[in-house]
């Protein structure tokens, strides 16, 4: 059974057009008994979803399990628009922070700036490294300072946020900041 539900869901997403009924049906499938067609599922829905589509894949996700979670959050983060991508990183953990962070560009500053006191190492980082694309030198200078300035910040995010203000690459670069992995 699982595998021919399977099959036929890997079949529908790969026709140049699906139709609006096709979706709902393999949604529908995110819960199926059978393991497959379940993975299946979560790999065809970015496939034929739209932005409309985000919000029930964000949701499928938070209640699927590791299999299929990672596949239903990027399709989400890749359909939705800085909303999503907000909620996704909200919610995130250890686990889900990698599929998360590539999405952070769709973030403004200030979202992005609100991720540095998230409980995830690597969601802070890949904040951190974000707002490195986004700011100029001494608006990175002023948020370093908000921040620590603050009741409770991270010494991981000052930490980096110093060494690309006044580090050695920061320094060759005669202050230049841009992606910190230069």
């Amino acid at each position: 059974y699982g595998r021919h539900v399977a099959a036929a869901i890997r079949y529908l997403s790969l026709l140049p057009t699906t139709a609006r009924e096709d979706f709902e049906r393999i949604h529908s499938r995110l819960h199926d008994a059978e393991w497959r067609v379940q993975i299946e599922a979560a790999r065809a829905l970015p496939r034929i979803g739209t932005a409309a589509d985000a919000d029930a894949l964000l949701d499928a996700a938070a209640a699927a399990d590791a299999t299929s979670r990672d596949d239903l959050l990027r399709a989400a983060c890749t359909l939705g628009g800085p909303g999503i991508v907000q909620a996704a990183a909200g919610n995130a953990n250890r686990t889900t922070a990698a599929v998360i962070a590539p999405f952070l560009s769709k973030l403004s500053a200030d979202a992005l700036r609100a991720l540095l006191a998230h409980s995830v190492e690597a969601l802070r980082v890949a904040a951190v490294d974000e707002l490195c694309r986004q700011l100029d030198h001494d608006q990175l200078q002023a948020l370093l300072d908000d921040y620590i300035s603050g009741d409770e910040y991270f010494y991981n995010v000052v930490v980096a946020l110093d060494a690309i203000l006044y580090g050695p690459n920061a320094i060759a670069a005669g202050g230049h900041v841009g992606d910190r992995r230069q």
